[in-house]
């Protein structure tokens, strides 16, 4: 998927998470969108492009000014990830999964320095929607300022984030590392793991790669390009 960032834009990919029963081998490939996709629902300024990608923040021009954006692109079923008769309230039945897409981030025209704080690929529950009020820059649409507070305890939004961030936010609720970077957040701004990576060059906006993966038999969340 392609998004032209500027200020203050972010972008976010969706897989929605669903209800508790067996889980089903599921697949599906998207080598291009059409203008309509009929399995993607958009939220706030996501729209296809009509060239075959998804711009989830509106393409800007020299001169525009248009900043606390935020769009999302969600696929529109529910998908399976966890349930089954032999799952229990502490210990789940979960699927593995693997997702890969490509994506561009692209600085504000005649800016190359000036770009939006990133995009993330995300579970939440279905339904779920973008947060009301400031939910753009370092919320990545995925929270806001009521919805997120450092004493919230965890587990009140349960959404679990892969984020590639171009934006290094240093104010205590997210604590972001120098330059762009990838991490993993649960129910939290705070990424649990974050790694450089240099691959997201917004200087260029060239496409970049990722591919997000969970071996359910051993619990592990990874990323690669």
């Amino acid at each position: 998927m392609q998004s032209n960032a500027a200020v203050l834009l972010l972008a976010v990919v969706v897989t929605s998470v669903l209800f508790p029963q067996p889980a089903q081998p599921l697949s599906f490939d998207y080598p291009s969108f059409s203008l309509n996709p009929p399995d993607i629902a958009f939220q706030g300024s996501a729209s296809a492009s009509g060239d075959g990608v998804i711009n989830l923040t509106p393409t800007l021009q020299p001169g525009d000014i248009r900043s606390f954006v935020v769009g999302r692109a969600i696929y529109r079923d529910p998908v399976r990830l966890w349930g089954g008769t032999s799952s229990t309230a502490d210990k789940p039945v979960v699927s593995n999964f693997t997702t890969r897409f490509s994506f561009a981030v692209r600085p504000y025209p005649g800016n190359e320095n000036d770009t939006g704080d990133g995009l993330a690929f995300f579970l939440a529950p279905y339904g779920s929607d973008i947060p009301a009020g400031f939910c753009f820059g370092h919320f990545l649409g995925l929270f806001n300022y009521s919805s997120y507070a450092p004493t919230m305890p965890a587990g009140n939004i349960p959404t679990v984030a892969i984020e590639f961030d171009t934006f290094a936010n240093t104010n205590a609720d997210v604590q972001d590392p120098p330059g762009v970077h990838v991490g993993i957040d649960v129910n939290n701004l705070k990424s649990v793991v974050k790694e450089t990576w240099p691959e997201i060059n917004t200087r260029v906006g060239a496409n970049v790669s990722g591919t997000i993966s969970y071996n359910a038999g051993t619990t592990e969340l990874s990323i690669r390009n």
